[in-house]
């Protein structure tokens, strides 16, 4: 399959780890390592998709007949996109609240935020 050449610099313990992959006969090159890692970044990222288009834009049909309270579905999943990219990026997860995180959510969008 062709492809388009790029060059990256690893952080060394990003780059430790291909190389380990490699060593270690699970993949036959660094190419594969990072492809998979691309392949499952990407499949993440359409569950993400379809979590949203399934279960969060539709709970927002309940709220339409209170219109001055609503949060447009298209909001709801730039909101959802944002969260979980800073939840990604913060490490580890953690326990939520789900009722604190609506709670907070619904301030947050009374104030306009």
């Amino acid at each position: 399959m062709p492809g388009h050449e790029r060059s990256v610099v690893l952080p060394s313990d990003l780059a430790n780890y291909v190389e380990a992959r490699v060593s270690s006969g699970a993949f036959a090159s660094a190419e594969d390592v990072v492809r998979a890692g691309l392949e499952a970044l990407q499949e993440q990222d359409e569950t993400f998709e379809a979590w949203v288009t399934r279960h969060a834009a539709p709970s927002c049909g309940p709220m339409r007949p209170d219109a001055e309270h609503a949060i447009p579905p298209e909001r709801v999943a730039e909101r959802l996109r944002t969260r979980w990219e800073e939840g990604r990026a913060s490490g580890p997860p953690q326990e939520v609240d789900i009722e604190t995180l609506i709670a907070e959510e619904r301030r947050r969008h009374a104030g306009g935020g």
